[in-house]
């Protein structure tokens, strides 16, 4: 396969690559494209030298939500907090946040309604 200049596959646009555009340019299924970019030990080096490096040579996208279906695991941390209004709340979110993000997880706040404290007890103030 003949690469172009700058370390693209022929093919294979630097903008809006899709999972499919990558197994497409590298002649592989989505299934070892998906394995080789993220690098799993499931795939062959020669397949993995054909699927170029997500950031470095395409601008892929991973889908969050297709991912965190996959692998189970969403990498989300959830905060219940009665309120969030004033300082004391804001600076409870901005340190949450802080060390949500430090370790690579996503962070999402809520505040109960009325509703959820009357269907869950344990969200009541």
């Amino acid at each position: 396969m003949s690469r172009r200049s700058g370390g693209q596959q022929a093919g294979l646009s630097m903008k809006g690559s899709t999972l499919m555009d990558v197994a497409r340019a590298a002649d592989v299924s989505i299934a070892s494209a998906s394995r080789a970019i993220n690098g799993l030990d499931t795939v062959t080096d020669t397949v993995r030298a054909r699927c170029p490096r997500s950031g470095q040579q395409t601008s892929l996208c991973p889908a969050l939500g297709a991912r965190s279906l996959a692998i189970s695991k969403t990498n989300t941390i959830g905060l219940l907090l009665p309120d969030i209004y004033g300082e004391f709340f804001s600076e409870i979110i901005r340190g949450v946040d802080v060390a949500t993000r430090a370790r690579g997880l996503h962070l999402l706040v809520s505040v109960p309604t009325e509703t959820l404290t009357r269907q869950w007890p344990l969200c009541a103030p």
